[in-house]
């Protein structure tokens, strides 16, 4: 009866939220604050790639009252049924909104999938959570619910993030300073999302890939929260100053231990697959070099696969709105003109083709060890490919 209570109170608050013109007053739901109780849900990373970094969501929790209501907040609901979902997802225009829905049914699929979970009761005074609720009512109205979702700005956590700290104001103190303390730690968004992305190589490596100039500068330790477990960290070691230095967290939970995730097996990963084609065509320059011949469509077949992916780089950086994928230095190696090379690469103009690979193998070797930005290091053996072909152009066009 409970659940069925539930999933009627779920229906009939989706309606009055998506409804025009209407709006939610979390405060007829929760009309006794001093029995309130928020707390921050923290779901460990999983398999699915929208969840590689985990997620996070508010719990509102009536202790007494008279509705004893059991919600959770969550920014990070979108529909996989909107037109165009994977251009606009690519692009960095899915539209994210705010959605609320029983505690009972948001715990379900973390608890399927074993997911840990964690619960952080938050320190708020009454006049706070009566904040917290305006806040949140104004989040919900119709022209601010929906947003645009930045995985390294604006997204699950930030959103909570910002809530909380526009509760306290300037009286939050983080452990590495004040909540308006700029304060910049030693590792980039790229070193951010390594210990999350590692499990799965090819995402790392596609990620190293798409990530530009700007995702390998120096990030604030505020900007490190929009980890879900990083913020989770943080709000463990904060404190709130007014006339004594209190925690912000006053309770943790463990709602859910949860099953570590499994490490990957197999040898066929990116350094691997990188590292054949790389003796594959060690291995056609030595029988070129010996036989005194040049396998020219060898590079025709490269100049192709090169000039293709620098076509999608260069689509992440001018097409999209994602920020983090601006001035991707991979173009030096993976260069959408590549393409006109296939068709000069036998003409009078193919020693340039070929002076441009050989720089494009100095220059990626170069940007890595100087550090402007982080290069994976499947990139490096790239570039020697790069390099050998561009000798073997270099050769026959003499």
């Amino acid at each position: 009866m409970k659940r069925f209570s539930s999933i009627v109170f779920y229906v009939l608050i989706s309606l009055v939220i998506t409804s025009y013109g209407q709006n939610i007053n979390l405060h007829q739901y929760f009309d006794d604050l001093e029995n309130l109780e928020v707390s921050l849900i923290t779901a460990a990373p999983s398999d699915l790639v929208y969840g590689t970094w985990g997620h996070s969501a508010l719990r509102l929790r009536s202790l007494n009252g008279t509705t004893r209501q059991d919600l959770v907040i969550n920014y990070g609901m979108f529909d996989y049924q909107t037109e165009h979902f994977v251009s606009k997802f690519i692009r960095g225009i899915l539209p994210y909104s705010l959605g609320i829905e029983p505690y009972n049914s948001f715990v379900v699929s973390y608890l399927e999938r074993d997911q840990r979970l964690t619960e952080q009761v938050i320190n708020l005074s009454i006049a706070k959570k009566n904040t917290l609720l305006d806040l949140i009512n104004i989040n919900l109205l119709p022209d601010n619910r929906i947003y645009r979702y930045d995985h390294f700005k604006d997204n699950c956590a930030t959103r909570i993030r910002d809530l909380i700290e526009t509760c306290y104001a300037d009286s939050l103190i983080y452990p590495w300073g004040q909540s308006n303390e700029v304060k910049y730690s030693d590792e980039s968004f790229v070193d951010l999302i390594e210990p999350f992305v590692k499990r799965k190589p090819w995402l790392q490596f596609g990620t190293d890939i798409i990530l530009g100039y700007s995702a390998s500068q120096q990030a604030t330790f505020r900007d490190g929260m929009f980890l879900p477990d990083n913020m989770m960290k943080a709000y463990e070691n904060t404190h709130i100053v007014s006339n004594q230095k209190i925690k912000l967290i006053k309770e943790t939970r463990i709602l859910n231990s949860g099953t570590p995730l499994e490490e990957p097996s197999g040898l066929l990963g990116p350094m691997t697959a990188c590292s054949l084609l790389l003796l594959i065509m060690l291995s056609l320059f030595i029988v070129e070099y010996r036989c005194g011949k040049w396998f020219w469509k060898v590079d025709i077949l490269w100049l192709l696969f090169t000039g293709l992916v620098g076509c999608l780089l260069l689509f992440m950086w001018i097409g999209t709105t994602h920020w983090s994928t601006y001035a991707n230095l991979n173009l030096l190696w993976a260069n959408p003109l590549a393409l006109v090379g296939i068709f000069l690469v036998r003409s009078s103009f193919a020693r340039y083709i070929a002076s441009a690979l050989l720089w494009s193998t100095i220059l990626v070797i170069t940007v890595g060890l100087v550090g402007w930005q982080h290069m994976a290091p499947m990139v490096y053996l790239i570039a020697i490919i790069n390099g050998l072909r561009g000798y073997r152009i270099l050769r026959f066009s003499n």
